[in-house]
């Protein structure tokens, strides 16, 4: 099974999706690579600020359950850049989550899909 398949997304389901990645990352505080990651996605995407947004837009914005997929894989991707999920990120994922209909039982499956993908790369002091 592929991680990350290809899965269309139109350029505002790709705003909401970076604004979502953007509020889990500074729930504590912006981590250089998170901050360097963003801005490299907005800029990407033209997008001049980055702001934050609800749960309610973004699940607005995902229409399907694959993007919603794709976003809960990248949200917690981009909370493991520092070396580990904080409490206020878990607080924002959750509440993300929530907002998106996915289940536990869907979270902790992805969870460990996500430490699994980390573990198969290679590091960067290899």
């Amino acid at each position: 099974m592929q991680f990350f398949p290809e899965i269309p997304l139109d350029a505002s389901a790709t705003r909401a999706l970076v604004r979502a990645l953007y509020s889990i990352a500074r729930a504590d505080g912006l981590h250089p690579r998170e901050q360097h990651l963003l801005q490299s996605m907005a800029r990407e995407l033209g997008m001049s600020t980055l702001l934050p947004i609800s749960p309610d837009e973004l699940k607005d914005a995902l229409a399907t359950e694959e993007q919603r997929l794709l976003f809960a894989k990248m949200a917690l991707l981009m909370a493991h850049v520092e070396g580990g999920v904080s409490a206020p990120e878990r607080s924002v994922l959750r509440s993300f989550f929530e907002s998106l209909e996915l289940g536990a039982a869907d979270l902790l499956g992805l969870e460990l899909a996500v430490t699994q993908e980390l573990l198969s790369l290679p590091s960067a002091t290899s």
